[in-house]
């Protein structure tokens, strides 16, 4: 697991969701008192639009924290602390950035190389936000 939150370098494992039913599942939301929320999320992997994505390690559970999608992806920003009856979801977000030897030197760098190593890689990251729906709008799993 990286320092940031993202998925962990890494090949490619067998599975999925179907594995894992619990993976990535929110157990837990709780509103933090300056507005952000502190989620209880299973542990396991998942596959978000054809990226590897994993979560945790030996635990059943981890803790992370949400925060709110901005304007223009949601027409207002949204605060846990001022939504009485409002419907919040929490997105995951995911995406990949190029990442090389000098950003993350414990990780990439090979000593027997002997030099430096000019390889680029892939490190998939993510993000868990919210979104408040609008009024009348049903959430979906």
């Amino acid at each position: 697991m990286a320092a940031d939150g993202g998925a962990r370098l890494g090949g490619p494992r067998r599975g999925g969701a179907a594995d894992e039913p619990a993976a990535f599942g929110i157990t837990a939301a709780t509103v933090n008192a300056d507005g952000s929320v502190a989620l209880t999320v299973g542990s396991g992997h998942i596959w978000a639009d054809g990226m590897l994505v994993e979560l945790g390690g030996d635990a059943a559970t981890v803790q992370r924290t949400a925060t709110w999608l901005e304007p223009p992806v949601v027409p207002t920003a949204g605060s846990a602390a001022t939504a009485a009856g409002a419907t919040d979801v929490v997105v995951l977000e995911v995406w990949q950035e190029g990442i090389n030897g000098y950003q993350m030197p414990n990780a990439l760098l090979e000593p027997a190389l002997g030099g430096p190593d000019t390889a680029e890689r892939l490190h998939t990251a993510m993000a868990f936000r919210l979104a408040r729906l609008t009024a009348g709008r049903p959430a979906r799993a």
